[in-house]
Parts: structure tokens; C-alpha cells; sequence
């Protein structure tokens, strides 16, 4: 099964910080893959990333509608965001 291109969060408290995880590419441009509350979810839903992007030689991983060159890839993040 593959992770969830974006988690649902629930409503959190005005000022409540929020994670985002996003896959960073070698031209600095961010893809979305999920978003909740807390860093523990957040940082599952990367880790369900990283071995999602452990594709075989020759093989482009799909993220969201595109198929990405796994060169591309520099990074999966998470980072805090309010």
C-alpha cells in the first residue's frame, strides 16, 4: 500500500504548529506529501516515503501525478510550519 499523498489533519488550537512533509528536489522545488499536527505522524509518513522512493535501477517513483527521475531527488523533510 502507498503512503498517503496528504494526511488529513485535524483542527488544532489557533497557533498550534502544524508538519509538512515534502520531498525537495535538486532545483530547490518542494513537493507536498503530507501534512498533520504532530511530529511523530509526520515523521512516519516520511520515513512510508523513503521506502516508497527505494525504487529498482532504471525505475521512476510516482509522487502524487508525476514520475520522478530518482536523481532528482535530494531530500524528504519535515519541517514545522504555522
Amino acid at each position: 500500500m502507498s503512503p498517503p499523498l496528504a494526511v488529513a489533519a485535524p483542527p488544532s488550537a489557533p497557533g498550534a504548529e502544524q508538519r509538512r512533509v515534502v520531498i525537495r528536489l535538486l532545483d530547490g522545488e518542494t513537493i507536498l506529501v503530507g501534512m498533520t499536527p504532530m511530529l511523530e505522524r509526520a515523521s512516519s509518513v516520511a520515513r512510508a516515503w523513503i521506502a516508497r522512493l527505494n525504487v529498482p535501477d532504471g525505475e521512476w517513483p510516482q509522487i502524487g501525478d508525476r514520475f520522478v527521475r530518482p536523481e532528482a531527488i535530494v531530500s524528504v523533510d519535515v519541517l514545522r510550519w504555522s
